[in-house]
């Protein structure tokens, strides 16, 4: 499923980087403006280290862009204000927690502070986030997406939901060749890849490790191959692998099938509400611009 940079994905990124910016205006949309600063800041926040040393058509290409994405997020932000959407103090409280909780909240105070924003600053961002979320929930209600639909999505694309061969494997690892050679003949004299294995797992020069359930196409080709052909309890190897030499035990092996729609119903269902959500409020945007006052100053 791939995740193109949307008008909606364009007017949150936006809103983060606008948050708490005055000076000369750029623009008004029906009588309220935006800044010139905030143009600035929202064209830095686009293109990252690049704008630093953006000129002449490319900046202005820029800026221009950057404008119009924040058109966009003040008629968003004026159409849910007339639909008397409103965000408390506690919903933004929960959603602070919610992204600590999502993301660690040292990595997400420090993304705040590199975008410049205060406390006050981030909860104002936060706020508007939810703000154009809500806009688009009123739009279009969760059972707009129903379970005929994902099952008509999964049956459109199997090829997303497909699962590949998988193994329960235990491997040796040592990254000397004779060594490698001389454990694989301690096996097949004794036996027992276990019971050899396990004298090695106190050893510096050897790494005994249990991967449990993984696909077979991580470990190579040539690997890949003969987990293919072996059967469950037996081993195989030396092969040569990027760092040293592997030695590998199967205990279990599930073919390649597909996964089941009761498993992603969910998940399914949740990326259609979300397209249908951000079609719908880019439509709204679109509509009201063409009948909003706009100003631009150059």
């Amino acid at each position: 499923m791939s995740r193109r940079i949307s008008m909606l994905t364009a007017v949150l990124l936006a809103v983060l980087f606008a948050a708490g910016c005055s000076g000369k205006t750029a623009a008004t949309v029906n009588g309220e403006k935006i800044t010139k600063k905030e143009v600035q800041e929202a064209a830095a926040a686009r293109m990252g280290p690049a704008a630093a040393t953006m000129q002449g058509a490319a900046k202005k290409a820029a800026m221009n862009q950057a404008l119009q994405e924040l058109i966009a997020e003040k008629i968003a932000f004026q159409e849910a204000r007339a639909r008397g959407i409103v965000v408390t103090d506690q919903d933004v409280d929960n959603e602070v927690a919610n992204l600590y909780r999502q993301y660690g909240k040292d990595a997400i105070d420090k993304q705040a502070k590199q975008m410049n924003l205060d406390k006050d600053a981030f909860r104002q961002a936060i706020k508007k986030r939810i703000i154009v979320s809500r806009l688009a929930e009123s739009l279009v209600p969760a059972s707009a997406v129903s379970d005929d639909d994902a099952r008509q999505f999964y049956n459109s694309q199997p090829g997303m939901f497909k699962t590949p061969e998988r193994a329960n494997v235990r491997l040796v690892r040592t990254a000397n060749g004779d060594q490698a050679k001389v454990i694989a003949a301690r096996m097949k004299a004794g036996g027992s890849f276990d019971r050899v294995a396990d004298q090695y797992v106190n050893d510096k020069s050897v790494s005994v490790s249990d991967y449990g359930w993984t696909p077979t196409n991580i470990y190579g080709p040539e690997i890949e191959k003969n987990l293919g052909s072996m059967k469950a309890g037996s081993f195989a190897g030396p092969f040569k692998v990027h760092d040293g030499f592997v030695i590998i035990s199967l205990k279990e092996k599930q073919p390649a099938g597909m996964i089941g729609f009761d498993e992603v119903k969910d998940q399914i269902k949740e990326m259609l509400l979300a397209q249908k959500r951000q079609a719908s409020l880019i439509n709204l945007i679109a509509q009201k611009k063409s009948t909003a006052s706009i100003k631009i100053n150059e």
